[in-house]
């Protein structure tokens, strides 16, 4: 058991067993822990820029994340990329790399030879899993212009939001994958697909946002306020409902249609979606307010 921040102590469980006790029962019992399973491998670095002088593949790590709320499990990548990560709990896991610096993504995983979906695998009792990952460097970027709805006009921002350097509205931009994807066969749960959030970096009359690292591919861009934080976007548990999924869904069929190139940058321009966010919240008996928040 080691202490491992937001998510306390990190415990493994080893065996268990139920039994019942009378009166006057002697019980002689005997657990058999069981093996948890080990994951090791190496991450290959492709395409990484010339200009990223003393990119150090020894102060990179690989984190191995749980589909439900527990704690990530992190191993330092050894001078050749080599790592080793022992012991892990059966279960479901999403592969990330936790650059510390530049903009790198993960492209493909292979888990004992055979590439899964996505970033994401199953680990199983006594299982010794060998991971490939490849991880790339010409991540692509996304800038993106908002067209606010001029049938819309923008309510007057208060005095604390003038006086702070924040003008209403808060747009956030989202790209979601092309197709939306939410399990893989077989995972005993069901895992969300990577949306990318976008940053402000505009203000007033013509506001922009901006994703970098974006791995290249199709997405659907949409840009709304209240978007951020909900927990039909990110839940502690990792799990997805029904409902959610079909939230997910209508969300993201808003979205216009994006390609990002390796190592391009894409200009775009989105339409306020924020009024088309909050009939589809209503529609699934929600309300949207001004912080972000779903209120039934």
């Amino acid at each position: 058991m080691t202490w491992s921040g937001p998510y306390g102590p990190i415990s493994h469980l080893l065996a268990t067993q139920s039994f019942e006790v009378h009166d006057q029962d002697v019980l002689d019992m005997q657990i058999t822990p069981m093996r948890l399973p080990s994951v090791s491998g190496t991450v290959h670095f492709e395409h990484i820029p010339a200009e990223w002088k003393g990119f150090d593949v020894s102060a990179q790590f690989i984190t191995l994340v749980p589909s439900t709320y527990r704690a990530p499990f992190s191993a330092k990548l050894s001078a050749d990329g080599s790592f080793n990560i022992d012991p892990e709990d059966p279960g479901d896991y999403e592969v990330t790399f936790n650059q510390l610096r530049d903009p790198l993504y993960v492209r493909s995983v292979l888990i004992d030879g055979h590439e899964v979906r996505g970033r994401y695998l199953r680990l199983s009792d006594a299982q010794s899993a060998h991971l490939e990952v490849f991880v790339s460097g010409d991540a692509g970027r996304v800038n993106a212009s908002v067209s606010p709805d001029p049938l819309v006009p923008l309510p007057e921002p208060s005095v604390s939001e003038t006086c702070g350097g924040r003008l209403w509205p808060e747009y956030q931009l989202f790209l979601f994958p092309d197709p939306l994807l939410f399990s893989e066969s077989g995972s005993s749960q069901p895992i969300e697909p990577r949306v990318i959030r976008g940053y402000k970096v505009g203000y007033a009359d013509h506001p922009s946002l901006q994703a970098g690292a974006v791995p290249p591919g199709r997405y659907r861009a949409v840009t709304a306020e209240h978007l951020w934080p909900s927990p039909f976007l990110v839940r502690p548990d990792g799990l997805t409902t029904n409902e959610e999924r079909q939230w997910w869904s209508a969300i993201a069929a808003l979205g216009q249609p994006a390609t990002v190139q390796a190592g391009a940058k894409l200009e775009i321009v989105l339409p306020d979606r924020t009024i088309d966010v909050e009939r589809l919240a209503a529609k699934f008996g929600m309300s949207l307010d001004a912080s972000g928040s779903i209120a039934p």
